[in-house]
């Protein structure tokens, strides 16, 4: 069992759209899924929730801009998750989204006004290093829950 991108098998998936997500779908993310880029999902507006918990193969994952939700427990337990880029339109990131991601060191978010966040961000492990956009440090450091996580947190070069 495998992903494949024309034709030819690969670690990497490029979500295109997502209309509906079959078991079978979860069983490639859990097998054999490295990075997962959700550019485009159609008429998308959030990454579900659970939809990759427990995905011990993935390490690293970019949310699109076009994505404004990043529904509770949705990387839960991705154990070889290294980093992730949260895009800019992200609004609200739920409870728990990168728990127990053991070998996470990088969160970037692009996002210039702090997201809604749920409690418990990283519950389990090390605060990874958060990464937000020039200009928007102090925002973060003083937004609800984000708060937390001031001490691990620096802006980007651009």
């Amino acid at each position: 069992m495998g992903a494949y991108y024309n034709g030819k098998k690969t670690n990497f998936v490029y979500v295109v759209e997502v209309k509906s997500l079959t078991p079978k779908f979860y069983e490639i993310l859990n097998q054999t899924v490295t990075e997962l880029v959700a550019e485009d999902w159609g008429n998308a507006i959030r990454v579900t929730k659970y939809l990759c918990s427990y995905c011990e193969q993935l390490k690293s994952v970019e949310i699109s801009d076009n994505i404004t939700i990043v529904d509770m427990y949705a990387f839960q337990n991705c154990t070889a998750m290294e980093n992730a880029i949260i895009g800019s339109g992200v609004t609200e990131i739920g409870r728990a989204v990168f728990a127990s991601c053991s070998a996470l060191h990088t969160v970037t978010i692009k996002a210039t006004t702090p997201p809604t966040l749920g409690t418990n961000l990283f519950s389990g492990i090390s605060t990874p290093n958060i990464v937000v956009p020039k200009g928007c440090l102090s925002a973060y450091q003083s937004a609800t829950n984000w708060s937390n996580y001031a001490d691990k947190m620096t802006e980007a070069s651009e």
